[in-house]
């Protein structure tokens, strides 16, 4: 595999071939998540045309392929470094427990089940919206608020 322009990314020797430098830069930075704009315009491409650019780009089969290929791959990866996580978690559980160590082993168990997606926390999020409201409700709604925060009950 040949790193691309930046050194960042292995790519095949065939997507080496078939990409030019500035779609395999491209590729590069939509791969690090900046938007299709700004990777185009990181690429080099003419501030002018990018956002044109970046849409007949992601339009490519060579270049839609190489970045399913690079996900993919950071699939794997992701996939087999959480197994070695939740591993290294059974073993903590079991060192706990012969250690007689309950409350640890429940903390750990508790960590792998939010690892694994069981255990999600609850915020609560209060909106209000202020477009509709008068500027005397709006008075009125921050002065409540004021209130609230500063009198926590």
């Amino acid at each position: 595999m040949d790193k691309g322009p930046d050194n960042i990314i292995d790519f095949t020797s065939a997507e080496s071939k078939i990409l030019s430098d500035k779609e395999k830069k491209f590729v590069e930075f939509i791969f690090q998540g900046l938007g299709k704009k700004q990777a185009a315009l990181e690429a080099g491409y003419a501030q002018s045309a990018a956002h044109v650019q970046a849409t007949r780009l992601l339009k490519k089969d060579k270049i839609r392929k190489a970045l399913d290929r690079l996900r993919s791959l950071q699939h794997q990866q992701t996939v087999h470094t959480m197994d070695k996580e939740i591993e290294s978690i059974d073993a903590m559980i079991q060192e706990a427990r012969d250690r007689g160590q309950i409350g640890a082993a429940v903390q750990a168990a508790r960590l792998k089940a939010q690892m694994l997606g069981y255990l999600v926390d609850k915020k609560e999020i209060k909106t209000t919206n202020l477009d509709t409201m008068s500027d005397d409700d709006i008075a009125q709604y921050l002065d409540s608020l004021k209130a609230s925060y500063s009198n926590p009950q």
